[in-house]
């Protein structure tokens, strides 16, 4: 069993990077709005919740994702992502180049943020697109 474990971990590619997170009923909202328009299911309950990522081709995707230093996995789908052409008034970039230039592997919802108690912090995550450690879509490892 512990070779089946080691071989599903070498298998997921992990990466390691900052966590933002959108305010209050945003995620809900945009989860809303993905739907009416098809790209992500109508039944998300499978789904611990929804991240933003850096790529607008991951819309739909799911990924496992935890804070670094933790030992659950939490199964997320991707919802949003950082647009290429708006403009943050604070630095010129776009959320898409945000999140690059900075790491930003992904945005949460707020219950998310109240769950991983990090309400109004980012946080440094551990996200990956193959289920580490099996199938499982939640899981504690040692």
């Amino acid at each position: 069993m512990k070779l089946l474990v080691l071989t599903l971990v070498l298998f997921a590619r992990i990466f390691v990077g900052g966590a933002s997170q959108y305010d209050p009923g945003v995620m809900d909202d945009t989860i809303a709005l993905r739907q009416s328009w098809g790209e992500i299911p109508l039944d998300l309950s499978e789904f611990d919740g929804a991240v933003a990522v850096p790529e607008c081709s991951d819309i739909g995707q799911e990924l496992w994702c935890r804070p670094v230093g933790t030992r659950t996995w939490e199964h997320f789908i991707a919802v949003d992502c950082g647009s290429k052409t708006d403009s943050r008034e604070s630095d010129g970039l776009s959320g898409w180049e945000w999140m690059v230039t900075k790491n930003v592997l992904i945005e949460m919802g707020h219950d998310t943020a109240v769950r991983w108690d990090c309400v109004g912090q980012s946080i440094q995550v551990e996200c990956t697109y193959a289920p580490p450690y099996g199938t499982h879509p939640k899981i504690d490892v040692p």
